[in-house]
């Protein structure tokens, strides 16, 4: 094998990167990650397919006239089309005249896809190859050739394969990428055929690979060892289907594990600051556990790892995080141990010895709190103050001396809805309620004017007594519980537009059993969900007012509620809380209809994507006072 010392890293997160579902950049987008690609150190930056649509048009407009440090800007096409003349091809002159000093094209290598994609003959195929890179050549440009499904048309004809990467290169090609475009070639396959195919290669070779095995970093990288000295991908490895091989992670290895200069050191420690640039841009949630990068790689929680590492780092880590511009975090929760109490008091400026008492207490103090549900890891500011309030260190800041709540009653007829933002504190609370709820409902079962009320976590469960249902308001706690909110008017006017008589109805969400008692009017089934046992009981007192006979139970579990069907679940909870349960909610809906509200209008653009993405459809929808609820359908 022969190692090279230099690689070239060909970024197409603009193009290729843009074909992934659920992103979509726009003009000012693609020039600021361009920027950055540039400033980070790239080498070459494909920037778009000129005249495959307006917006890339103009990006090339624009970026022909700014000053490109370290880039060379690449803009991207086919070869000509079949029984046309390269010269007359559209194509062709726009991709030749957007004003690019390298022009990737792509050709058929298949033999499959040549007859059955394209139509052609092989030979006229060759032909195609040849004469666009011939024509590129002429007009000074610097030709990379993309030779799409490589590995599979060599796999099913390998001379005809390595007839079509001979053609691009007696036409002048500058550099010969073998794509493996449906990723589905393995790297020990992707280096023994590159060792059979380099021998006829007189120009630099690179190296294309898509992850739909997970393996697209390690075929780059097995690339790489066979002499390949350019590396195509996109950062954090977005594209299409799985996605491309991630520059991220090619670029650390090479660096770091093999020696290969491709950023150099300094600009390596920039790494992690790239990664969470294009996901913002992109509009993309960062991966925790993306390798180099995340957040979490380089997190130690438990007692012997964090004490471990907090002697010797690289008992526990393969690398120094600074060295790809991370940081290493040690997380306290009630697996933590002494030393990760006292390193993270240290990060307070709170200095404690190991052995003392204190440092003892407090890890028993955060097991008992864990055990109730509270959780520290992600909550620095909240194990601070325990600490300080552990160690008589706190201070009381203010002093209440009174307080005056204003509420706006807001009239909405025409509208729909949705609400609040506590479904986080459902989470640590699942135990074995599934179990124990799943008794309650098949003991209430057959009963039809009855409303039980159930805790779990820790509080021996309660059934209050069974009654029956009337209507009005028995509690008020506040904007949510009143129906006052605009979220709650949609929602309450969304409910009223269905036939929810004999159906199952989940209410997620906080206020009280409001929407609950809604659908019980309405002759529905309901099962409400509530975030603690006060507000359960005081879901009950409205429940237990709807003057109709009808059947409901109100939990303070929504894990409990997930291994059932629904045929309408209400959602008043935030874009990001929905988010979360869509993977849950669109399974125990098999048909029905899901109303929901809770956030601002300008979250919507991310929150459709997801619900498109689970098979929902928007029935309709509302504004009210900068609200939006809607009604989605499967």
């Amino acid at each position: 094998m022969s190692r090279p010392e230099k690689v070239f890293l060909y970024d197409t997160t603009l193009r290729d990167g843009a074909q992934a579902e659920g992103v979509s950049f726009s003009l000012e987008d693609k020039i600021r990650i361009a920027q950055k690609l540039d400033e980070f150190g790239i080498h070459y930056i494909e920037a778009g397919w000129p005249g495959s649509n307006p917006k890339d048009n103009e990006f090339f407009k624009i970026a022909r006239d700014m000053e490109w440090k370290n880039a060379k800007l690449v803009a991207f096409s086919m070869t000509r089309r079949k029984g046309i003349k390269a010269e007359n091809d559209d194509n062709i002159i726009t991709l030749l005249s957007c004003g690019t000093p390298v022009v990737a094209i792509v050709g058929k290598t298949w033999d499959f896809h040549v007859t059955e994609a394209l139509g052609t003959t092989l030979e006229e195929n060759l032909r195609m190859i040849e004469d666009t890179v011939r024509l590129a050549k002429r007009e000074g440009k610097e030709v990379v050739y993309d030779a799409e499904h490589f590995f599979d048309g060599y796999k099913s004809n390998p001379s005809y394969a390595l007839e079509t990467i001979l053609a691009a290169q007696e036409a002048g090609a500058d550099w010969i990428v073998p794509c493996d475009t449906n990723g589905g070639t393995l790297p020990h396959e992707i280096e023994r055929i590159l060792a059979e195919v380099k021998p006829h290669l007189k120009v630099p070779f690179g190296i294309h690979t898509h992850n739909d095995c997970d393996t697209a970093v390690a075929g780059a990288i097995a690339a790489v060892l066979q002499g390949a000295t350019q590396v195509q991908g996109t950062i954090n490895g977005i594209g299409e289907r799985t996605g491309n091989c991630n520059l991220i992670s090619v670029i650390a290895n090479l660096e770091l594990k093999l020696g290969i200069h491709c950023v150099g050191k300094e600009r390596l420690r920039k790494l992690t600051e790239l990664s969470y640039f294009v996901s913002e841009v992109a509009n993309l949630v960062p991966n925790d556990k993306q390798p180099f990068v995340g957040k979490s790689v380089f997190a130690h929680k438990g007692g012997m790892h964090s004490d471990a590492v907090m002697k010797r780092p690289e008992t526990y880590e393969h690398i120094p995080p600074e060295l790809v511009g991370n940081k290493r975090r040690i997380l306290v929760s009630e697996l933590a141990g002494r030393a990760a109490v006292v390193a993270k008091a240290a990060e307070f400026g709170i200095y404690l010895d190991k052995r003392s008492p204190e440092v003892a207490h407090i890890i028993n103090e955060i097991k008992r709190r864990e055990r109730e549900g509270y959780e520290y890891e992600s909550a620095d500011a909240s194990l601070e103050l325990l600490i300080r309030r552990h160690l008589g260190l706190s201070r009381k800041f203010f002093e209440l001396v009174n307080f005056t709540v204003v509420l706006a009653w807001l009239q909405a007829r025409s509208v729909r809805v949705f609400d609040e933002k506590y479904w986080h504190a459902l989470l640590p609370y699942r135990l074995e309620a599934p179990l124990q709820v799943h008794w309650l409902w098949e003991r209430l079962r057959g009963q039809s004017t009855n409303v039980a009320v159930y805790a779990s976590w820790g509080i021996q469960a309660q059934a209050l007594p069974f009654a029956p249902l009337p209507f009005s308001l028995q509690v008020d706690v506040g904007i949510f519980g009143t129906g006052r909110h605009p979220t709650t008017q949609m929602c309450l006017v969304a409910l009223q537009s269905l036939q929810l008589q004999g159906k199952w109805l989940l209410d997620i969400g906080t206020g009280s059993g409001i929407l609950a008692a809604v659908g019980l009017t309405q002759g529905a089934k309901v099962v409400a969900t509530e975030i603690s046992f006060r507000v359960a009981q005081q879901a009950f007192r409205n429940l237990n007012s709807v003057k109709k006979a009808g059947w409901a139970v109100v939990v303070c579990d929504l894990a409990s509620c997930l291994s059932k069907t629904f045929d309408v679940v209400v959602c008043n909870i935030s874009a990001e809380a929905l988010m979360r349960l869509l993977p849950d909610l669109s399974r125990i809906m098999p048909k029905g209809f899901l109303v929901a509200s809770g956030w601002m209008a300008s979250e919507w653009r991310s929150l459709h994507r997801a619900l498109r993405s689970f098979g929902l459809k928007l029935t309709s929808w509302q504004f009210l006072n900068g609200w939006m609820g809607i009604v989605v359908a499967r």
